[in-house]
């Protein structure tokens, strides 16, 4: 378990799930108290959440409004090691182009969303896996497509297309390390040089203009 990252008595993750609406949070803390392999699930509204102190869960659970609302605070936990799983409520086309934007790990779509798909998208943010529906990702690559092509292809150095291929796959920086055999501080270099090649404020994007200029495979 990451420091700072709690587990209830039996060592099982915890979850907390941050949203406004009672209904959805009540309806998606039942989903989850039905999946065996997790720990004690928390509730809150969003308005009232201020994770200010550790431990903090080790996934969250947020509607996009929360995302977008609390991303600071999102952000603070992700330091700390918590996965982010926000949950949106439609595929239009301002939605899409905000979700590189969000402070996320992984996404759902709440129409999508059963009890299994709920425990798909857990198990791959515990395994450091970034799950996105086949939806979005058609959605965010026809944006990206869409979109007018930067004049050439950015110049990446084959350790920067090794990254970037990682980056797709939603590995971590850590996991990268491990997985290239280099320092993290490389990794953070080399994450760093690729965002600024491709013009990205963030992984997401970075991906989904990688497609569109095709550097990976699509």
């Amino acid at each position: 378990m990451t420091a700072g990252i709690a587990a209830d008595a039996t060592g099982l993750p915890r979850v907390a799930v941050v949203v406004r609406n009672e209904i959805a949070r009540r309806g998606l803390r039942g989903m989850l108290e039905s999946i065996p392999w997790l720990g004690e699930v928390t509730e809150v509204t969003s308005a009232d959440w201020r994770p200010d102190h550790p431990p903090w869960p080790e996934v969250v659970i947020a509607c996009q409004a929360t995302a977008e609302s609390h991303g600071s605070q999102l952000r603070d936990c992700s330091q700390a090691g918590t996965r982010v799983l926000v949950i949106l409520a439609a595929l239009d086309a301002p939605t899409v182009r905000r979700v590189p934007h969000l402070p996320a790990h992984g996404f759902a779509i709440e129409a999508e969303l059963t009890t299994g798909a709920l425990a798909e998208c857990l198990a791959q943010l515990c395994r450091n896996s970034m799950p996105v529906p086949a939806s979005l990702a058609e959605r965010l690559l026809a944006e990206a497509r869409s979109s007018s092509p930067a004049t050439g292809r950015p110049c990446l150095t084959p350790r920067e297309r090794e990254v970037l291929s990682l980056l797709a796959e939603g590995l971590s920086n850590k996991l990268i390390a491990s997985r290239l055999g280099v320092s993290l501080h490389a990794v953070k270099r080399h994450v760093g040089n690729v965002l600024a090649k491709l013009n990205s404020p963030n992984r997401t994007l970075a991906v989904a203009q990688a497609l569109r200029d095709g550097l990976l495979p699509s």
